[in-house]
């Protein structure tokens, strides 16, 4: 219920065009996951926020979080249309002896995906990939960003 007393803070939305290649982003991972990892849709998960959406997945060999913004409002110095791999983990079960074949597979798994996922950012309107988790990379950077950060080609 509407409490007049309670300041409103006025949130800018995401463009309707962005939460459609949002939507198709997350229904591309969902097919990906089913299709590929042989695991559960349902656990992909979106979950929208002022400025765009992150996606998660998580079962026991993947760990996965990415964020996909409309706009970083200046967080970072990112550019607009940018989305950031957080976490991207394709490991054995925890407790598990060391397989060279499994390390093999999930090597392989990881090098598709990674391939997938930058086809599909661009496909769905992604113009940046940015990883919190490296410095900036030389001459190819986004200029005036602390964190990798480049362009999708």
């Amino acid at each position: 219920m509407f409490n007049p007393l309670t300041p409103i803070n006025y949130m800018t939305s995401i463009s309707t065009l962005t939460e459609r290649r949002i939507d198709d982003f997350y229904l591309d991972l969902r097919d990906y996951v089913a299709l590929v990892f042989d695991g559960d849709p349902e656990e992909v998960s979106l979950d929208w926020n002022c400025v765009g959406a992150t996606l998660s997945y998580r079962d026991d060999p993947h760990n996965i979080f990415i964020r996909l913004w409309e706009r970083s409002e200046d967080h970072l110095n990112l550019p607009d249309m940018t989305m950031i791999v957080e976490t991207v983990v394709f490991d054995r079960k925890l407790g598990t002896r060391h397989n060279p074949e499994l390390a093999d597979r999930l090597r392989k798994e990881m090098n598709a995906f990674s391939k997938w996922l930058i086809l599909t950012a661009r496909i769905c309107g992604f113009k940046y990939v940015a990883d919190p988790n490296m410095p900036p990379i030389p001459d190819e950077n986004v200029p005036g960003c602390p964190i990798a950060c480049l362009p999708l080609k």
